[in-house]
């Protein structure tokens, strides 16, 4: 078996079978499809079945509800291919995904290969392409930062879908997700993945349809109570792996500085609940060691020069005053 395509499902019954068709219409034939239903209600696991009866290629697991890490821990349980590749069960891929993945992965004999996507608003419109500039080999060496920090911008690293990677390197380093967090789960499963390997290749085709409307992004996108933390030690995660990687060059500060901007305005300007916040909050905030790193980097980030002068001197309370003022007026 050459790729074993795990697809966790759960309550999706309007998309499943376009999902599952989608895969079946695959101009490459030699994989098996491998569905673990997580305790679905709502007549998923009955097309699961359905499907495995009308398609030998075809696999059901069901599990009880344990969300979607656990399904694609248990995926790879069982998956017998030499690759695998991660399918969203509401999404859906053009009949030339997996052999765009695996012509990537062989004819470059890279580690992993890495393709685009469209992303789908609820309407059904298509919203935007993100995409890898061009096909590449991208070594993960000092020689080609520049590349892998391109690819790491376009945010696709960060996901599990639009990826071929190899069964023996997940085995062999016991590579799962973090069944103990709903946010980031991906990424901490691929920075483990990438410390492990030597090279990647990418291709610009986009032939893998993201619904962003579906339950998993709704999970990946609400803001929660501890929203800063959490982003923050995914900053830390990355840093780590740049650093472990003996990549953090130039371009690597770059990159991670301008993310951690990011995600410090948005914990103060963007969280919907820091209007409830007191002082202490900001503080926090504030109080990161890397802000007074923050200044060298303030070019990488597009805000207000008043909003860059009062983080980088961590004025905590000029920020309580400006949101008290503002729910005042």
């Amino acid at each position: 078996m050459k790729i074993s395509v795990i697809i966790p499902v759960y309550n999706v019954k309007p998309h499943l079978d376009n999902c599952i068709q989608s895969i079946l219409k695959q101009d490459f034939a030699d994989f098996e499809c491998i569905l673990v239903d997580d305790g679905s209600t709502d007549g998923s696991s009955e097309i699961c079945d359905y499907w495995s009866r009308a398609d030998s290629r075809i696999k059901v697991l069901h599990q009880d509800n344990q969300g979607v890490s656990s399904a694609r821990n248990t995926g790879l349980k069982v998956a017998t291919g030499e690759y695998i590749s991660f399918i969203d069960s509401d999404d859906w891929v053009g009949n030339h995904y997996l052999s765009d993945l695996i012509s990537a992965i062989e004819q470059n004999d890279s580690d992993l290969s890495v393709t685009g996507m469209r992303l789908f608003g609820k309407e059904g419109s298509d919203a935007i392409q993100i995409a890898p500039a061009t096909d590449a080999t991208i070594k993960l060496t000092q020689n080609d930062l520049d590349l892998f920090v391109e690819l790491m911008s376009s945010n696709l690293l960060f996901g599990s879908v639009v990826k071929l990677y190899k069964s023996s390197i997940i085995t062999q380093h016991n590579i799962r997700f973090d069944t103990n967090c709903d946010f980031g789960e991906d990424l901490k499963f691929n920075l483990n993945y990438l410390s492990h390997i030597a090279t990647i290749s990418t291709s610009s085709s986009s032939s893998y349809h993201y619904r962003q409307s579906n339950a998993h992004d709704t999970l990946s996108t609400k803001i929660r109570p501890n929203q800063f933390d959490i982003e923050y030690d995914q900053w830390h995660l990355l840093l780590n792996f740049f650093q472990s990687r003996n990549l953090l060059r130039h371009k690597a500060q770059e990159y991670l500085y301008s993310r951690l901007w990011g995600i410090v305005y948005n914990a103060i300007f963007c969280n919907k609940d820091h209007c409830d916040k007191s002082i202490s909050y900001f503080r926090r905030i504030l109080s990161i060691p890397e802000i007074k790193d923050l200044k060298q980097w303030e070019c990488t980030f597009n805000c207000s020069q008043w909003i860059k002068l009062l983080i980088t001197h961590r004025s905590a309370f000029a920020f309580y005053c400006f949101f008290k003022i503002q729910r005042n007026a």
